[in-house]
């Protein structure tokens, strides 16, 4: 594996196209998850690893949604508009 990976990959969802498209990537690690049914979304970087991964409430990201431009959007989106469900 190329480290650190910086750049542009393709992010493509398992369960929601909602999170499929371009994101940028700058890290020297990924997320190995025990259960494999937390991955919303992977990638491709010399081996396929989860890049979105969902447990309960928590929502974590492996690349910078601020600077993945639509898919950023639509996670920041999802995300507020998930915590305005759990205020009402």
């Amino acid at each position: 594996i190329r480290v650190p990976h910086t750049g542009w990959n393709r992010v493509i969802a398992v369960k929601e196209p909602y999170f499929s498209g371009f994101a940028y990537f700058n890290h020297a690690y990924y997320c190995d998850v025990v259960d494999k049914n937390m991955i919303i979304a992977f990638t491709l970087h010399s081996i396929r690893f989860g890049v979105i991964f969902n447990y309960g409430t928590i929502l974590a990201i492996q690349f910078h949604p601020e600077k993945s431009k639509s898919i950023g959007e639509n996670i920041l989106e999802y995300w507020v508009n998930s915590l305005k469900k759990q205020v009402i």
